[in-house]
């Protein structure tokens, strides 16, 4: 037996606490702070098994306003068995890319992208299928192309990479470690 500290606690206020709720809908600066290969697919390549996707993931994190610290897992993939899905991926990894100042040519490693301010367009998805509701990225933004986000509009402040300051790349955030 193991007695709890203060002799325990409210445990439906623990729940409630750590529940998600999806950031609002808008516009919101933002940077990569790591990528990886989806880890079921890696698994499988390391196994010497044959696959026929291939999903990256990297890890958006909110930069300013009210939604700031907070991150979202960007999932694209890059090769699908649905056609339609993969293009939608490579569509939005195309406007990560541009939104980053990359250009046309978007980057062949995705660290490249790693600590560089954009702007993350975000839609909330309602609950479906026994699923909490959730948030969906609608577009990648450069940040000189954008106008202030919505939770920053109130108090007329920009954020930090629109009035100078420039984020430094950094290979990972968390001293190397991954946020997942």
């Amino acid at each position: 037996m193991v007695a709890l500290p203060n002799g325990g606690f409210d445990a439906q206020e623990a729940i409630d606490a750590d529940r998600f709720t999806p950031i609002p809908a808008g516009k919101y600066p933002g940077k990569f702070i790591a990528s990886r290969r989806a880890p079921k697919e890696k698994e499988a390549i390391d196994n010497g098994e044959h696959t026929d996707k291939y999903t990256v993931h990297m890890m958006i994190e909110i930069t300013d306003g009210d939604q700031a610290g907070r991150q979202i897992l960007f999932r694209y993939p890059v090769v699908h068995p649905s056609e339609g899905y993969a293009r939608k991926g490579r569509r939005l990894y195309g406007e990560a890319s541009i939104a980053t100042g990359f250009g046309q040519n978007a980057p062949g490693e995705t660290d490249q992208l790693i600590g560089l301010p954009f702007i993350v367009e975000l839609a909330v998805n309602p609950p479906k299928n026994g699923y909490e509701a959730s948030n969906e990225i609608k577009h990648f933004i450069h940040p000189s192309a954008a106008t202030a986000p919505a939770q920053n509009a109130a108090s007329g402040e920009k954020p930090p990479h629109m009035n100078g300051a420039t984020d430094t790349p950094a290979q990972t955030a968390n001293n190397g470690a991954q946020p997942w």
